[in-house]
């Protein structure tokens, strides 16, 4: 890798040079020397695009860990924008699964947190842990809590907005499939059986208040 490197620069550099035994005009030497310092430049943006996008990408990465909470931390309480509650993974059934809802009374072991190993929400319920999951991210797919594999379905993203926050500052984000990110958690009244998650549209220009969560790392004091 370095020696093709440093065949390439080399190249370059003896491109850039100009011959003692030819008389050049300053037409033509003005014309090699900005060919030379766009070669130059082409190659440091080509560079950099790279490094940029991948630092992006890490701010991104740590703006959800920060929010959730990372791998080391216990987790932190999600809650709803309207203000109904937070969400709740349930404590556990025989299948290992439990449908994701909200709970009025933000569950103090229910919880779900960011892993940062990971687009993972980890649920923290006693005993039987799981991840947040909707088959196969399609649309209409219904949010439940099952065993961690780490496939797809079980991968999110979380999406800010510029200025997008509760009146006490705290930033909204929606919850969004990983590789389907137009596909945000959307809260729907299931009737008798209660309200529940399904993946739909995320609203535009900005989610909806049926998508938006806020983090709230001590709900005593709010």
């Amino acid at each position: 890798m370095g020696t093709t490197s440093a065949r390439s620069h080399s190249k370059i550099i003896a491109l850039c040079r100009f011959p003692g035994s030819l008389s050049w005009s300053r037409s033509v030497m003005q014309l090699v020397a900005t060919f030379c310092l766009a070669t130059h430049v082409y190659a440091t943006v080509g560079v950099l695009q790279p490094v940029e996008y991948a630092a992006n990408i890490a701010r991104a990465i740590k703006m959800a860990s920060d929010t959730l909470g990372g791998a080391d931390e216990e987790g932190v309480f999600i809650k709803t924008m309207h203000g109904r509650g937070c969400l709740d993974s349930g404590c556990c059934s025989i299948d290992w699964s439990q449908q994701l809802r909200v709970n009025s009374n933000c569950p103090t072991w229910g919880w779900l947190k960011w892993n940062s190993d990971g687009p993972l929400i980890v649920s923290q319920r006693p005993l039987f842990r799981g991840c947040l999951e909707c088959e196969n991210a399609e649309l209409g797919c219904v949010a439940h809590v099952s065993r961690c594999s780490g496939r797809l379905d079980q991968q999110w993203r979380l999406k800010f907005a510029s200025n997008w926050t509760t009146v006490f500052g705290e930033p909204l984000f929606a919850i969004a499939s990983f590789y389907s990110p137009e596909h945000c958690l959307t809260l729907v009244n299931g009737g008798g059986d209660g309200d529940f998650y399904v993946l739909q549209e995320c609203v535009k220009p900005r989610p909806s208040e049926w998508q938006g969560f806020y983090v709230v790392r001590n709900p005593l004091k709010r």
